[in-house]
C-alpha cells in the first residue's frame, strides 16, 4: 500500500473518531442521499447501527427530509 493511501486511511479514522466525540448527530452523504458515514450519536437518534445505515438512502430514515431529490 502507498504511503499516501495509508494517510488517507488514518484520516479517515481520525475523522470517524471525532465525529463520534460529540453527542450531536452528524451525517455525511452523497449528493443523491446515500449515506457515506455516521457517527454514534445519530444512530442511537435514528434506532439503527452504523453498518445498517451505511450504503442506505437518508430518505430511508427520515421520510420528511428536505434532502433533494436530484442530488
Amino acid at each position: 500500500m502507498s504511503k499516501g493511501i495509508d494517510n488517507l486511511d488514518n484520516y479517515g479514522l481520525i475523522f470517524k473518531e471525532v465525529l463520534d466525540l460529540t453527542d450531536d448527530g452528524f451525517v455525511i452523504t452523497s449528493p443523491d442521499g446515500t449515506i457515506l458515514e455516521i457517527n454514534n450519536s445519530y444512530c442511537d437518534f435514528l434506532g439503527i447501527n452504523r453498518e445498517y445505515a451505511i450504503g442506505r438512502n437518508i430518505r430511508d430514515f427520515i421520510k420528511n427530509t428536505n434532502f433533494s431529490k436530484e442530488g
